[in-house]
């Protein structure tokens, strides 16, 4: 699935890129469009902490299963958020380094969505090669 995911981003971003409707620019994305991705991705549940959560009742332990629920939660919240913010930074100053420069800067921005969608279809072709 996540190889899927990685063409489907390489593909798509190829066939903006090629296509008659390029842009000129780069767009930088707006607030409330990462807030909405941000809440989307949120809402779905980890099978890590359902199978915990689980495991700790099946034992009668509920109040140290809801413990380490939620400090593993804290974990991934902490985690993801600082992978997030780093990628967002580093758009950033990709554009603000190359902003007097229009064309090598969307250059440097398409090669990069570019690349990240092959490397997250690499990454994913991996994972499903190791578990063969």
């Amino acid at each position: 699935m996540i190889t899927a995911i990685g063409i489907f981003l390489f593909v798509t971003r190829l066939m903006e890129k090629l296509g008659k409707n390029r842009k000129k620019t780069v767009e930088k994305p707006a607030d409330r469009s990462v807030l909405w991705m941000a809440l989307s991705i949120g809402v779905i549940p980890c099978p890590g902490v359902t199978i915990l959560l689980l495991f700790a009742i099946s034992f009668g332990m509920i109040k140290l299963g809801l413990f380490m629920v939620l400090f593993m939660c804290l974990g991934m919240a902490v985690t993801i958020s600082a992978a997030g913010i780093m990628t967002i930074w580093f758009k950033k100053g990709t554009l603000e380094l190359f902003s007097r420069h229009a064309k090598i800067q969307v250059y440097a921005v398409n090669t990069l969505e570019l690349a990240g969608s092959l490397l997250i279809a690499v990454i994913g072709g991996s994972l499903f090669i190791i578990t063969l």
